[in-house]
């Protein structure tokens, strides 16, 4: 039934048949139930980010942060999305994963772990591609179970 009105969501907003350069990765981020009845407010921040299935142990290739988002957020994230402003946009090829974390105290590098994590990694682990598919993260794992995971 969640997963029911979760696309109803995407059809109505547009998330399905939003158009895409094939050079970004879009989609929508929600709160499971229980992460819901967990946080009282959606302040805090929400990091989506984007990094290369075979290379996870460096930074991400694309980070998008929303102040304050209002949940479910529809995203799109794009090389342009660069941590480092500085650094060249890279394309994106081969297979990635996406992480998007609620972080209720707004920091990116808590000192301890907080927050809340959904991640889409594809079939089996196996990552996605850019193709102009539409992603849905479920956030629901608190971020300290989560890291155990990566």
């Amino acid at each position: 039934m969640y997963a029911l009105r979760v696309l109803m969501i995407c059809l109505i907003t547009g998330m399905v048949h939003a158009a895409n350069d094939g050079k970004s990765f879009k989609g929508l981020v929600d709160l499971s139930p229980r992460v819901k009845a967990e946080i009282s407010t959606t302040k805090g921040k929400l990091f989506i980010s984007v990094r290369k299935i075979d290379h996870v142990s460096e930074r991400p290739q694309a980070v998008l942060v929303v102040e304050n988002p209002v949940y479910p957020y529809a995203f799109v994230i794009s090389p342009r999305n660069t941590m480092i402003p500085s650094e060249p946009a890279k394309s994106f090829s081969g297979k990635y994963s996406i992480k998007a974390r609620h972080s209720v105290t707004g920091e990116a590098m808590p000192a301890h772990p907080e927050g809340y994590v959904g991640l889409a990694a594809g079939i089996d682990g196996q990552g996605l591609a850019v193709n102009g598919d539409s992603v849905l993260i479920i956030i629901d794992d608190p971020a300290q179970a989560a890291a155990q995971k990566d």
